[in-house]
C-alpha cells in the first residue's frame, strides 16, 4: 500500500524534474501495485498523471483513453463516481479545450471540480485554470479573471508546496497576455528572475548534461510569449533557439510545438516569411495527430494570418482548413481583435493532395 503512494511521489518528482522516461516507469510502477492492493485513489491518480505526461509528449488520443479508463475504474460497488474521478474529468476538460470543444470542456471541468472538492479543495485548482482558458476562449474576460482568482486563492490556501504557485502565476501571465495586459505580464519576468537566468546561462544547462525543472521549462516558453507581445523578436528568437533544443531532447512535444509557434510568429515580426513557413510548417506536422487546435487559435489573428500564407503554400491544407474554421467561428479571446472577411477563407471543400500536385 505504501509503496504505491511511494511510486507515485516519485513519478512527480522525475516529471516536475523534467525527465519523462523515468516518470513514465515510476507512474506505471505505482498504477499496477496500487492495482495489486486496491488502493483505488492512488490508482486513478497514477493513470491520471500517466495521461498528463502524455499529453505533455504530444500523444492526445492516448492520454484521453487514459483519462477515460481512470474515470471508468473511480466508481463504488454500486457503480456511482467517486470524488477522485474529478482529477480525471478536469484533465478531459482540458484536453477538449485543446481540441476546441469549449462546450464540452466546460461541462467535464465544472463536473470534475465538483467531485474533487470533496476529496480535497486543492484538487480543483488545475480545473479553475482550465475554466479561465476557456472562458477567455468565449470572449468572457471577466469570468476568466474571477476563474483565475479562485485558482490563486487556493494555490494561496493550499502552501505544502511551490508548484501551484509557480503553475497559477505562469497561467495568470498568459491571461493577462491574452487580454493585452503587457504591464502586469513585464512585472512577472522581473519577479520570477526570468531573464536573470537567461544571463546566468540557464537555458544552455543542456551543454552540461543537466536537465531544466518542468515548470521552468514553461516559464521560459511564457517568457517567449511576453517578448512576442511586446514586440521584441530578437529576444524571443534568443530564448527559443535554447528551448528548442531542451524541449526535443526531453521529449516534451507539446512544449515543442508551442516554441515552433512562437518562432514561426517571431520570424513574421521580422518579416522573415520563408523561416517562419518552416517552423509553422513542423508545428502543423507535429500537431495534426493530435488535434490540436487552441495552442494555434489562442495566438489571435498574427496565426491566422500566417495559417492563411500556408495554405496558399499548400501546407498541411486539410488541418490549417480546420484551423482557420475555428478562427472564424471564435472570439479570439484577445482585446480589439476580429476574426478575418469571410472573403479570407479557404475553398468550403478542400482541394485533394493530387490536384494539388497537377495544379503546381
Amino acid at each position: 500500500f505504501f509503496r504505491s503512494f511511494v511510486a507515485g511521489y516519485l513519478g512527480l518528482a522525475h516529471l516536475y524534474g523534467g525527465d519523462a522516461a523515468a516518470a513514465r516507469s515510476a507512474f506505471a510502477e505505482a498504477a499496477r501495485i496500487s492495482q495489486q492492493v486496491g488502493n483505488l485513489t492512488n490508482m486513478v491518480l497514477a493513470m491520471y498523471h500517466l495521461a498528463d505526461l502524455r499529453a505533455l509528449q504530444g500523444q492526445l488520443p492516448e492520454a484521453q483513453a487514459l483519462y477515460e479508463e481512470a474515470v471508468e475504474l473511480a466508481v463504488d460497488r454500486q457503480g456511482r463516481r467517486q470524488p477522485i474521478a474529478g482529477v480525471a474529468l478536469m484533465g478531459l476538460g482540458r484536453l477538449l479545450l485543446q481540441r476546441n470543444d469549449l462546450e464540452g470542456a466546460t461541462r467535464l471541468l465544472l463536473e470534475g471540480i465538483e467531485l474533487i472538492k470533496r476529496w480535497g479543495e486543492v484538487g480543483a485548482l488545475s480545473g479553475y485554470i482550465g475554466l479561465a482558458r476557456v472562458m477567455q476562449a468565449q470572449g468572457d474576460a471577466e469570468g476568466a479573471r474571477r476563474a483565475m482568482q479562485a485558482a490563486e486563492q487556493l494555490a494561496i490556501k493550499f502552501d505544502a508546496m511551490k508548484a501551484d504557485d509557480i503553475m497559477v502565476a505562469m497561467y495568470q501571465v498568459r491571461l493577462w497576455l491574452a487580454q493585452g495586459d503587457l504591464e502586469a505580464a513585464a512585472r512577472w519576468v522581473e519577479e520570477r528572475g526570468l531573464e536573470r537566468g537567461i544571463s546566468r546561462g540557464e537555458l544552455e544547462s543542456e551543454a552540461h548534461g543537466a536537465l531544466l525543472p518542468l515548470l521552468r521549462l514553461y516559464e521560459y516558453v511564457t517568457l517567449a510569449q511576453v517578448y512576442v507581445a511586446q514586440s521584441r523578436p530578437d529576444e524571443a528568437l534568443s530564448v527559443l533557439a535554447h528551448l528548442q533544443r531542451l524541449v526535443e531532447d526531453g521529449g516534451w512535444t507539446t512544449l515543442l510545438i508551442q516554441v515552433l509557434i512562437l518562432r514561426a510568429l517571431a520570424f513574421d515580426a521580422r518579416d522573415d516569411v520563408a523561416r517562419a513557413m518552416v517552423a509553422l510548417g513542423r508545428a502543423l506536422s507535429l500537431a495534426e495527430a493530435g488535434g490540436f487546435v487552441r495552442v494555434f487559435v489562442d495566438e489571435g489573428e498574427p496565426m491566422a494570418r500566417l495559417l492563411r500564407q500556408a495554405a496558399t503554400r499548400g501546407i498541411a491544407l486539410k488541418y490549417v482548413s480546420g484551423l482557420l474554421a475555428a478562427f472564424d467561428a471564435s472570439e479570439y479571446g484577445r482585446v480589439g481583435e476580429t476574426p478575418p472577411h469571410p472573403s479570407a477563407q479557404l475553398l468550403i471543400e478542400p482541394l485533394t493532395e493530387r490536384e494539388l500536385e497537377v495544379l503546381r
